[in-house]
């Protein structure tokens, strides 16, 4: 009886079953083995649109809503604008703080959002607003790569716009692959680098894309805010991979 399986055992999972990765890799990239044409991507990111542009905008309004809320009722209460310039400047600091803590995790779900809904996978609101539990990391991300950015800008400029292309996948490493902060920092850099003048183009022809619609009324916003986020989501896809759920 010791070799036949008891009918009473429990089922058991191969627990060191490695997770299915949908799209490129990191491995892929650092070896330049990954693909990302600037215009298939948004070409792709276009035709994907829907099924997401409702989840998208929504998240969005949802959010400048909780900005305008928290970070405009707190002014407010504390009556900044009366303050003297010392105790306004150190609550400028903290209601910048509180900014990047509503941001941050946000954004992280939005591009791994849009990063599955481009690698095939369900999308649901709520995916949006998942790393709210635990944003300490996301947040301290944040800021290390606003203050490294701002120091590129400041030697010469021209290594903060290539540090503020390199790391645009931070938050969402962090957020999918539990990676810490320098690690997620270093492998966004890593992969985004091997494709960094595709990346620039992309973001270029995107943020020139939402001004163009700011001046119709921001309603071509509607299509070209989801598309945008869409496009970050191929690159996410194609350069690091999708975790299947």
């Amino acid at each position: 009886m010791s070799d036949q399986q008891n009918p009473y055992q429990a089922p058991q999972s191969d627990l060191s079953r490695p997770e299915m990765i949908e799209g490129g890799s990191i491995e892929a990239t650092l070896a330049g083995n990954a693909s990302l044409d600037v215009g298939v991507v948004m070409g792709e990111a276009w035709d994907r649109l829907k099924g997401s542009k409702r989840i998208l905008l929504g998240g969005f309004l949802l959010i400048y809503l909780a900005m305008f809320v928290v970070i405009g009722g707190l002014g407010a209460l504390l009556g900044l604008n009366n303050a003297d310039p010392g105790k306004s400047i150190l609550w400028q600091l903290i209601i910048q703080l509180l900014a990047l803590a509503i941001i941050y995790p946000f954004m992280a779900g939005v591009v791994l959002t849009a990063a599955r809904h481009m690698a095939g996978q369900p999308i649901a609101f709520a995916d949006l607003f998942a790393n709210y539990g635990n944003p300490a990391k996301l947040v301290g991300a944040g800021l290390l790569v606003q203050l490294l950015t701002m120091i590129g800008f400041v030697l010469f400029i021209i290594p903060g716009i290539y540090l503020s292309v390199a790391y645009v996948l931070t938050g969402a490493l962090i957020a999918e692959r539990k990676m810490g902060v320098w690690e997620a920092m270093e492998a966004s850099r890593k992969i985004v680098t091997k494709h960094w003048l595709s990346v620039f183009l992309i973001g270029l022809v995107v943020g020139f894309a939402m001004v163009v619609s700011a001046l119709f009324l921001a309603i071509p916003l509607i299509w070209t805010m989801p598309w945008g986020l869409l496009c970050l989501g191929v690159v996410y896809r194609n350069l690091a991979g999708v975790i299947a759920r």
